[in-house]
């Protein structure tokens, strides 16, 4: 991961959607059934802990990609909508729905302009690590309370802007060790440098994320109306750290995502009209 050169640092939104799209065949067949190895052993777990009942509940999945944690919240009984920028990755995500229908519908929609969807109208909204991902963070936020119902929860995990690959990464000592427990410490800097990153994994294209810092989130959520009841820095489930140690003692030692519990309180000061950050 890297920061995107000045040219990519307000990339346009058919530039990101186009990326996504080239995506997302090689994303999903790299997922099981509830998502790759970080969502089934870190948050999956962390964030399902925190959810109540959501029988009967409608919930919208903000960013759904493949669809992975709307089958999950399907499951549990929920009435799901799910959004997301990507027209590949939605088509992936109708496919699992014709294999195994659970009521789940799909639309296409970027998180800052959800004006198919009428206002007041989710008990719940999910979001699994897609407000890092989002251009323009504050009127996503914006929209997502103005589609939940007064007193409705947000539940959001995104990237842990405090320890992302972004702000520094892990010291290794001695230097002629390769193992990954024997980094001595995660060193942090330039983490107020808000702005566009490009990353590549695998054969994945080359992404774009947005940094900002811990602070910016809580902003956003206090102007529009939302009050936080939680937060959780989730580590990988025990039975992960017992049956393959080295592959989880970094994300044991720093979180790598964070997860934000919000309510809805009052109706936001400003909706889809906020000014961008």
């Amino acid at each position: 991961m890297r920061r995107a050169p000045s040219s990519l640092q307000s990339p346009r939104l058919d530039e990101i959607r186009k990326r996504w799209d080239e995506a997302a065949h090689i994303w999903d067949a790299t997922y099981g059934e509830y998502g790759d190895a970080y969502r089934q052993n870190i948050f999956n777990p962390a964030i399902l802990s925190l959810l109540d009942d959501v029988r009967g509940k409608k919930v919208l999945d903000a960013g759904c990609g493949a669809g992975y944690f709307s089958r999950l919240l399907a499951e549990r009984g929920a009435k799901v909508t799910g959004v997301d920028l990507s027209g590949e990755f939605l088509e992936i995500a109708r496919r699992y729905e014709r294999m195994k229908p659970l009521g789940i519908r799909y639309e296409r929609a970027d998180l800052a302009n959800l004006s198919r969807i009428p206002s007041r109208h989710f008990d719940l909204v999910v979001s699994v690590y897609v407000l890092s991902d989002t251009r323009d963070c504050r009127r996503a936020i914006g929209e997502i309370a103005r589609v939940l119902k007064s007193r409705g929860r947000f539940l959001f995990l995104t990237a842990h802007p405090c320890f992302g690959w972004q702000t520094g990464g892990w010291e290794r000592n001695p230097k002629d060790s390769e193992r990954r427990e024997d980094s001595v410490y995660f060193k942090v800097d330039e983490y107020f440098s808000r702005g566009t990153l490009q990353s590549q994994w695998g054969a994945l294209p080359i992404l774009f994320s947005f940094h900002r810092p811990l602070s910016d989130y809580f902003r956003f959520l206090k102007e529009h109306g939302f009050l936080v009841r939680d937060l959780l820095e989730p580590r990988p489930l025990g039975r992960a750290l017992r049956e393959n140690p080295s592959k989880w003692d970094e994300e044991d030692r720093i979180p790598p995502v964070v997860i934000i519990d919000a309510v809805k309180m009052r109706d936001p000061l400003a909706g889809t009209g906020a000014r961008r950050q």
